[in-house]
């Protein structure tokens, strides 16, 4: 692994590891789906810009049903239920199921459309990478039960599944155009989609503006804007065209990390030993999964 790629993969870890304090700040002042479409659109119009003033070009032919259903998967589709789900369960549980299963997603969608390929040493790197994630989120993983829980959680496991998907029918078209121009695409998809239903569904008014230009909101909007999505997605992006579904995928055993460390230093948070051993085995399990590959005798 060079070293450019390996700072840009620590950097796309690190946005997203802090974009948790950025969306919360966000959400709780104005309806989520409004401020999640503010973002998506904002950022694909700025990433639609750079792509002309770089006077990158988009091949004829693209087969744009793909395009567009993968923008549609990825923002909208993943937010969309994400937030419905959030209604129901706690924010940290609906985080463990998320960040759990998108490698799993990500590793068997892959393999599915033969981007991937089985080996034992990426199961027990998932399997040690989930138990890791486990013992550092344990404190959050109590939920009540109610009649909507279930409903909740099968929502937040749909919306892992729609990102997962949406990135493994990506990969083929990163071949074909630049990934700042995908990613623009998708953004401006995924933007208009939340739109949509922000107007079906969301009380959005004189007071959202209000609350959406507070300060707090504004800053948080424009570290998502421009640090996790005009940085960070397209940083996925590209190490989904060249790393495949399931190596770009483990920032979600190194983002949680960055969370729990961001609330001990913010907020005074402790944690127990508990915690550092499931850090250190998520850690364990980007290592595994990130070293070259072994020979043919690992596969199954």
């Amino acid at each position: 692994m060079s070293a450019t790629i390996a700072l840009q993969y620590a950097a796309m870890c690190l946005i997203w590891g802090l974009s948790w304090i950025a969306v919360k700040t966000g959400v709780e002042a104005v309806p989520p789906l409004f401020f999640a479409a503010a973002r998506f659109l904002m950022a694909g119009a700025l990433m639609a810009a750079m792509v002309r003033w770089r006077g990158m070009r988009i091949p004829p032919g693209l087969p744009w049903r793909r395009v567009l259903l993968a923008g549609v998967l990825i923002n909208t589709g993943c937010y969309a239920t994400m937030f419905w789900g959030l209604q129901f369960v706690p924010s940290g549980f609906a985080a463990v199921i998320n960040l759990s299963l998108m490698p799993i997603a990500l590793f068997s969608l892959g393999m599915l459309f033969g981007q991937e390929r089985f080996t034992k040493g990426r199961v027990v790197a998932i399997a040690l990478g989930v138990v890791g994630l486990l013992l550092l989120m344990r404190e959050r993983l109590a939920v009540e039960l109610s009649p909507m829980a279930v409903p909740g959680a099968i929502a937040v496991i749909a919306s892992t599944f729609s990102y997962a998907l949406g990135s493994v029918l990506s990969k083929p078209l990163l071949a074909r155009m630049p990934s700042l121009a995908l990613a623009s695409v998708h953004n401006v998809v995924g933007g208009v989609g939340l739109a949509l239903l922000s107007l079906a569904f969301e009380d959005v008014g004189v007071a959202t503006f209000r609350a959406f230009f507070s300060a707090p909101v504004l800053t948080s909007y424009a570290f998502l804007v421009l640090c996790g999505s005009l940085i960070a997605f397209t940083v996925y992006l590209k190490l989904l065209r060249d790393w495949g579904p399931y190596k770009a995928g483990t920032y979600a055993f190194v983002s949680p990390i960055i969370a729990v460390a961001v609330g001990m230093a913010w907020a005074g948070e402790r944690y127990s030993a508990f915690e550092l051993v499931g850090g250190v085995l998520m850690l364990v399990a980007v290592a595994m999964s990130l070293r070259p590959a072994r020979a043919a005798r690992d596969t199954a």
